[in-house]
């Protein structure tokens, strides 16, 4: 998935994020997903049957989020800005 595919406005479409530093408006994030596995009878994994099946955590504002431009880190709301639209 994605990071355009994460809804990152607020309720009411007014906040946007942008790195402080160059204005860019893209970023490397983390988030925790769920695989579903194939394993043996054992329970030694043997191969990834889906790579998602479920996001546990989105990216959120107290994670780090850092700039795809320029590197520059920081929470979240950090690089929250208001916006006219």
């Amino acid at each position: 998935m994605s990071l355009s595919a994460i809804e990152t406005r607020g309720v009411d479409g007014m906040i946007d994020y942008a790195c402080p530093k160059c204005g860019h408006d893209r970023f490397q994030v983390t988030a925790h997903v769920a695989q579903d596995w194939l394993v043996g009878a054992n329970g030694e994994f043997l191969e990834t049957m889906e790579e998602c099946s479920q996001v546990v955590h989105w990216p959120d504002d107290d994670d780090v989020w850092v700039c795809a431009r320029c590197g520059h880190g920081n929470a979240g709301k950090a690089f929250k800005e208001e916006t006219n639209g």
